[in-house]
């Protein structure tokens, strides 16, 4: 099935499941046949992670195929202050709603919340089609 006929939003949950399971091969082969240790096989897997989503969200979710620099400037400094709020709202989430809901809970609800944002700010800013590319 070509990546169009898929309705868009399943599409981004697929390349967010992706992305998962590509930052978790990093993480394991970092560890497992480099010996890396956890900061740095963490870093790399999430760097690796926000790179390899950014792209395939933007290409495969999103339809963008503009890879013009002032385009991709432009979608990477909005794709990093999402980041950061997204960052920022979920620890708070969890801190503020952990007592009653445990960290688990509290953090998968936080997920939720940040994916469904996240994927109304790429389809409506982020990602956004534009008339005259």
């Amino acid at each position: 099935m070509r990546p169009a006929k898929i309705p868009q939003f399943l599409r981004y949950l697929i390349v967010g499941v992706t992305g998962y399971l590509f930052e978790m091969a990093v993480l394991a082969l970092a560890t497992r046949v480099f010996e890396s240790g956890t900061v740095l096989a963490v870093t790399l897997s999430f760097w690796l992670g926000l790179l390899f989503s950014f792209y395939f969200q933007k290409v495969l979710a999103f339809g963008d195929h503009d890879h013009s620099v002032k385009v991709l400037g432009r979608q990477g400094m909005l794709y990093g202050v999402l980041v950061l709020v997204n960052f920022g709202f979920t620890v708070g989430f969890a801190w503020l709603f952990e007592p009653t809901l445990g960290v688990y809970l509290s953090r998968t609800i936080a997920l939720g919340i940040t994916t469904t944002w996240n994927f109304f700010i790429y389809r409506s800013i982020i990602f956004k089609a534009r008339a005259n590319p």
